[in-house]
């Protein structure tokens, strides 16, 4: 079996694995992966994290939501920036005060983490519109 084919089957696997994961248990698998790995792992965890986000039955208890902010932040997962912006789209739209409350420290990794232009300010404030106007609803 070539190296390709073996990378493939491994993340074909490892997709398996996290696919059912809540974001605590994917921070455990991400802390599991071996520094050394020669595979293209990020992107499968950035897809759960957003699936998460936008899944129904996804549950936001105080664990979980640690450990998708810790996702968040993490470097390993060579985030770009128009993946934080979907992250920081989703949690703007939710009904869960928890999520809602981390808003704000998702927003700072983002204008860290993030080069800005015209559409991206765009983005920006329609996302910090959304959280405000959800975060008064909840209030309500």
């Amino acid at each position: 079996m070539k190296a390709s084919e073996l990378r493939q089957v491994w993340m074909t696997h490892l997709d398996g694995i996290i696919s059912t994961d809540n974001a605590t248990k994917l921070r455990v698998h991400l802390d599991e992966m071996p520094d050394d790995i020669d595979v293209e792992f990020a992107p499968l965890f950035i897809r759960r994290v957003i699936n998460l986000l936008n899944g129904p039955g996804s549950i936001w208890d105080g664990d979980n939501v640690k450990g998708f902010v810790a996702l968040f932040e993490d470097d390993r997962l060579s985030w770009t920036s128009e993946d934080r912006m979907k992250v920081l789209s989703s949690v703007s739209t939710l009904q869960n005060m928890e999520v809602l409350d981390v808003f704000v420290e998702l927003l700072q990794v983002v204008l860290d983490k993030t080069k800005f232009d015209t559409k991206m300010n765009a983005k920006l404030s329609d996302c910090c519109t959304k959280w405000f106007e959800h975060i008064i609803s909840q209030i309500k």
